[in-house]
């Protein structure tokens, strides 16, 4: 079988296949921030976390779920060029009305009687609110500046080579949103008054508390009646437009955001690229 014939073939099989892809991609997720970080153009960085940094590069799995630093850049520098300023008006707004699924985790607490059904209504959600949300950027010169530095070094070409045959990612951290978190319970929900009555206050923050450290593998702390992140955290992260792609590729290495992305980039990744000419 020609090669044309092959690559025509992946080609009608995505035409079919990309518009179901498409459409389970583009549902609402249980989870609102991460929907809402990546309307805003941010992979969720799950959970959230101070490990990342501007212009390290990182290996990024096919589904871009997971960031692993390969080589961390010297912070040192990164202070002297990246650009931080307090998130504009509209960015906060985004990120203060929302929530993740945790009914089950609070559920199986008891913190609440009462009928299942409004139970399950009443504790189906928790709410989140970021707030002293900050941006940190480093501009795409002084990151390209740090690559070339970075791939000078042995050891991380090395593993840059291994993170390529094993199919992942190579992206460089261009952009960093932080935040702080409150985490609350939606009472709006509840059936009438009589719910408020069984709730046993203690017992529903531990189990607030719980949900999402087992959601988020974020601790919370109480502070002024509120449940807080006890530090600011990454929560999202925007890497470089064009990863690193092996020698010799034919195209551009980009993240996909949503399953029809990740279906091109296997395709054209494993299947089309190894038929065609290395590029020199």
């Amino acid at each position: 079988m020609s090669r044309f014939v092959i690559v025509a073939i992946i080609a009608v099989l995505f035409v079919v296949g990309a518009p179901a892809a498409y459409y389970y991609s583009s549902k609402p997720a249980d989870d609102q921030l991460d929907d809402t970080l990546r309307a805003m153009g941010f992979f969720p960085i799950n959970p959230p976390s101070n490990l990342l940094s501007l212009g390290s590069l990182y290996y990024v799995d096919s589904r871009v779920n997971f960031f692993r630093t390969i080589c961390p850049a010297d912070q040192v520098k990164i202070a002297n060029l990246s650009m931080s300023s307090p998130s504009t008006r509209t960015v906060a707004d985004e990120l203060t009305s929302g929530y993740f699924e945790a009914g089950s985790t609070l559920l199986g607490a008891g913190a609440i009687s009462g009928s299942g059904e409004v139970k399950d209504s009443y504790l189906s959600k928790v709410q989140y609110s970021l707030f002293d949300v900050q941006l940190f950027e480093i501009t795409l010169m002084s990151n390209r500046k740090i690559m070339r530095e970075l791939m000078e070094d042995k050891d991380c070409q090395a593993v840059v080579s291994e993170v390529f045959r094993s199919g992942g990612y190579v992206c460089q951290g261009q952009t960093l949103l932080e935040g702080s978190g409150s985490f609350g319970l939606n009472s709006s929900q509840a059936n009438g008054g009589k719910l408020e009555t069984d709730i046993d206050k203690p017992a529903l923050r531990e189990a607030i508390k719980t949900a999402v450290r087992a959601n988020s593998n974020v601790s919370l702390v109480e502070k002024s009646g509120k449940l807080i992140t006890g530090a600011a955290l990454k929560y999202g992260v925007s890497m470089g437009p064009y990863c690193l792609a092996p020698k010799g590729s034919r195209f551009q290495r980009v993240l996909p955001k949503n399953i029809a992305g990740r279906l091109w980039n296997y395709i054209k990744f494993n299947v089309v690229e190894p038929l065609l000419p290395q590029k020199t």
